[in-house]
């Protein structure tokens, strides 16, 4: 309880930082390369349902809003979406709140913590989602965390619903000097990385994967050429699948 309560105050303080440093705003967009990779990985999957109701989207660790308004440009238009999205700093969600404000339905949101069971709780029906994602937040984690934020959205995928996980391999080329650079500027104060990524622990995404095909799903992995992240998806198998895989 003590790692959970250091690291949720060390993450607000410093993401509250960078939104006063003006590194986030409500015209914060990520790279194109980013873009590339999301759409590839989550935004296609959204756009191939072929289910007329309305899709449930959460978005774990949702920042400034930025994925879900991505979201709604690039696949809102022509089937009916519900986003939701919690975050742990209350400023990133006011600040998603600014973001969202003209999409209609108005997305829930909402200050949160991927690891505690209430987060995904948005006073609805149920608590599971056809799509649940999160960009660049495991390594947000204590890596001691990491194993509980997975399993904990793994319990939100609804059946034959999908899970998404962007992040950087722990011990790629990109994720070991990355991690140099980190322990230079915490050390020496030499500006060599942003300070509010000081707190990032890059993951095993072998483990990653690991622990959602232990979980049942069917994993597979999506990247693009030199963009140093990688996205491992699990999807949930439904009751009928699972019938088939066993004839």
């Amino acid at each position: 309880m003590r790692r959970v309560m250091k690291y949720r105050r060390v993450q607000r303080a410093a993401f509250d930082q960078a939104i006063r440093n003006g590194f986030y705003g409500a015209g914060f967009s990520h790279s194109d390369a980013a873009k590339r990779l999301f759409g590839r990985a989550l935004i296609r999957e959204i756009q191939a349902v072929e289910d007329a109701g309305a899709s449930r989207i959460l978005d774990c660790g949702c920042g400034s809003g930025a994925w879900l308004q991505f979201i709604h440009a690039q696949a809102g238009r022509d089937r009916p979406l519900q986003l939701f999205g919690f975050d742990l700093t209350e400023s990133m969600v006011t600040l998603a709140l600014r973001t969202l404000a003209e999409i209609s339905p108005r997305p829930g949101l909402k200050v949160g913590d991927v690891v505690e069971e209430e987060s995904y709780d948005f006073g609805t029906e149920n608590s599971q989602f056809d799509f649940v994602y999160a960009y660049d937040l495991i390594q947000q984690l204590p890596r001691a965390l990491q194993p509980l934020a997975c399993a904990a959205m793994i319990r939100h995928v609804a059946p034959g619903g999908l899970l998404v996980l962007i992040d950087q391999e722990r011990w790629s080329y990109s994720g070991v000097s990355r991690q140099v650079k980190k322990w230079i500027t915490r050390v020496s104060g030499l500006g060599l990385m942003p300070r509010f990524y000081g707190v990032a622990r890059y993951p095993d995404l072998r483990s990653i994967e690991r622990i959602l095909r232990e979980s049942g799903l069917i994993v597979d992995r999506v990247s693009i050429p030199s963009f140093p992240r990688t996205a491992i998806r699990g999807r949930r198998p439904t009751p009928s699948s699972r019938s088939v895989a066993r004839q």
